[in-house]
């Protein structure tokens, strides 16, 4: 069994905590999940091969997983994934110059990424990794990463840092439907937590997107 200790159980430490309890002598190839938001009244069988495979303990993510499926198989038409849509880029600036000279994190509000004066000495060696005008881009750190999906204003040609993710539609003309359709599924509980990792800090990977 396992059950996980709600957030901020320990005043000042933002990090998941986890109780497992064995039964001894017992052989199952499920484990069972606890769901803490409920106090124990809602619990999930989960295959120990599946735990193995995403190395992830919490209730939330196999619900999301759950329901997801559930979600996809009652809505008719054809699915496909972002990276058939778009080319998805982590930026390669390593902090600290990442922040200094190329578009980060702090370069954020209210739903657009700015461009600004640090941005002049911009240089990268694979313009690949600058900033085209109908790239979309979102923060690959933080607690509400997954909702800063946005378009950058006076950034064409600024390189990324490796704090932010760019998704770079097959055809410019696609970049609006393509930030809609970020928003709306990034923006769902049901969706975000297959997508957030970390047990301290929140975080994603480009690899998570290339095969949702």
């Amino acid at each position: 069994f396992v059950r996980e200790l709600p957030l901020s159980t320990f005043p000042g430490v933002e990090c998941r905590f986890y109780l497992l309890v064995f039964v001894k002598g017992a052989r199952s190839e499920h484990s069972v999940l606890c769901n803490h938001d409920l106090e124990g009244k809602e619990r999930m069988q989960v295959s120990t091969q599946l735990i193995r495979n995403h190395l992830r303990l919490d209730f939330a993510f196999y619900e999301s997983v759950r329901d997801f499926e559930q979600l996809r198989s009652a809505v008719k038409g054809e699915w496909s994934t972002l990276a058939d849509r778009c080319e998805i880029i982590r930026g390669r600036i390593a902090s600290p110059e990442g922040a200094r000279r190329g578009m980060h994190t702090t370069d954020y509000f209210d739903g657009v990424w700015y461009g600004n004066e640090r941005h002049k000495s911009k240089r990268t060696d694979d313009p690949r990794f600058n900033i085209m005008s109908h790239d979309l881009l979102m923060s690959r750190v933080g607690r509400r990463c997954l909702l800063t999906c946005g378009r950058s204003r006076y950034s064409r040609g600024v390189p990324l840092s490796d704090c932010v993710i760019c998704f770079r539609p097959s055809k410019p003309k696609d970049s609006i439907d393509l930030l809609f359709t970020i928003r709306v599924l990034f923006g769902s509980v049901l969706y975000q937590s297959q997508l957030v990792r970390g047990s301290g800090a929140s975080f994603v990977k480009v690899h998570g997107f290339q095969t949702h």
